[in-house]
C-alpha cells in the first residue's frame, strides 16, 4: 500500500512540473499562461513566434521583476522573461544560451531587444531572437529561429584559422586570383537537423567590390556553406 501511496505522488509532483514554466524563486504553472496568447513553431521545435497582450503578467507580482520594471532596466527584463518561460522555449539557461546584441527604444516608447543564440560564446549561424515589451513595460511579443539548447557538441577546433582559410582561398574563383583573408572567425553551424558544427567563417575580399564567405568545418576542413557579398554588406551585418 505504501508503495503504491509513493508511486501515486511520484505521477502527481511529475504532472504538475511538466505543465509549469520556471520562474526565480517559484513555479508557473500553465493554468497561469495569458489566455490571448499565440504561439507558433519552428522545424526545430522552438517556438518562432509568441504574442499576447502580456506574456510577463507572471511575473507581475514577482519583487525582482517590479524592481526592474520600476527602474527600466529592461534588459534584464528580458532575461527573467525568458528564464520564466525556458522549459517551452527548450532552452536550459537563457543567460547562457542567449547574448543581447542590441537594443532600442522607438517613438512609442516600446522596447526591442536582440539577442544572439551562443554555445560556449560561440555564436550560432542565423540563430536569434527577438523581444518586444510595450511602453508600459510588459513583453507582447518573442521572434526568433533558433535552436533547443545543444548539447555535447565538440567546440575545439582540429584546423587554425589560417589552414581554413587557405582551404577557402583555394576554392575561390581564381579567373584573376588576388584573393585575401580578411576575417576568420568561429561559428556553429546548423548542417542540417540537430547537426551542429564548428566551422570558421573565412571572409575573402578582393579589390573593392568582391567579397565571399565560407564557412568551413574546423575539425575536416570541409567546405559547408558559402556566401557572397559585396563591401556595403560586410560581414558583420550578415545574419549571424
Amino acid at each position: 500500500m505504501k508503495r503504491k501511496v509513493v508511486t501515486l505522488m511520484i505521477i502527481f509532483f511529475s504532472l504538475i512540473i511538466s505543465s509549469s514554466v520556471f520562474a526565480d524563486g517559484y513555479l508557473v504553472t500553465s493554468d497561469l499562461m495569458p489566455k490571448d496568447v499565440t504561439i507558433r513553431y519552428n522545424e526545430s521545435g522552438t517556438p518562432s513566434c509568441i504574442k499576447g497582450t502580456n506574456l510577463s503578467s507572471h511575473l507581475d507580482d514577482d519583487p525582482q521583476f517590479c524592481l526592474l520594471k520600476q527602474k527600466g532596466l529592461y534588459r534584464d527584463m528580458v532575461y527573467q522573461f525568458l528564464q520564466s518561460w525556458h522549459k517551452l522555449l527548450k532552452v536550459d539557461d537563457p543567460c547562457r544560451d542567449f547574448e543581447i546584441t542590441g537594443d532600442k527604444i522607438d517613438e512609442l516608447g516600446f522596447k526591442h531587444v536582440k539577442l544572439q543564440q551562443v554555445l560556449n560564446g560561440i555564436a550560432i549561424w542565423g540563430r536569434s531572437l527577438s523581444v518586444h515589451l510595450n511602453e508600459n513595460n510588459q513583453v507582447y511579443l518573442l521572434q526568433g529561429n533558433y535552436e533547443p539548447t545543444l548539447k555535447n557538441v565538440d567546440i575545439i577546433p582540429k584546423l587554425s584559422a589560417q589552414e581554413t582559410a587557405e582551404v577557402a582561398i583555394s576554392e575561390a574563383p581564381d579567373d584573376k586570383g588576388g584573393w585575401r583573408a580578411e576575417e576568420k572567425k568561429l561559428f556553429i553551424l546548423m548542417a542540417g537537423p540537430r547537426n551542429p558544427r564548428l566551422v570558421y567563417r573565412i571572409t575573402l575580399v578582393r579589390g573593392l567590390t568582391h567579397r565571399k564567405y565560407y564557412f568551413v568545418d574546423a575539425r575536416d576542413g570541409k567546405i559547408l556553406h558559402k556566401l557572397s557579398g559585396t563591401p556595403s554588406g560586410d560581414s558583420l551585418s550578415l545574419p549571424r
